[in-house]
């Protein structure tokens, strides 16, 4: 089977009972994943260095 990404051999991984594909070449793995995770906001370090300073 053939990379949909670049067209290079694909790999099989199993884990746990579970299979996927890989192509060593690009990167590409047959994995799903849920794209809309919850929007959390960063801390910037002026705020992470204050939150340190008050023993937070």
């Amino acid at each position: 089977m053939d990379c949909p990404r670049c067209g290079g051999a694909l790999s099989r991984l199993d884990f746990e009972g579970r299979e996927a594909l890989n192509c060593e070449g690009c990167g590409y793995a047959d994995v799903e994943v849920d794209q809309r995770g919850e929007r959390v906001e960063a801390e910037s370090w002026a705020e992470a260095i204050e939150r340190f300073r008050a023993g937070d």
